[in-house]
């Protein structure tokens, strides 16, 4: 797999970090605990998301 510029990893970390930031004020807002679960299902996907690049950077040293 071929390595990227690290610039990019760290727009899409401040990405990220908006768009939870952005689901966390749209939930204050409103209330609806529907918000709660685009949380879980945004969290769950970063702790997969998170596991599997550390798997495959374990599996390529």
């Amino acid at each position: 797999m071929k390595r990227t510029n690290r610039s990019l990893y760290y727009l899409a970390g401040y990405l990220l970090f908006a768009g939870v930031a952005l689901l966390a004020a749209l939930f204050a807002y409103s209330g609806d605990p529907l918000f709660l679960v685009l949380f879980g299902v945004v969290g769950l996907g970063v702790v997969l998301t998170g596991t599997s690049y550390l798997l495959d950077r374990r599996g390529a040293a």
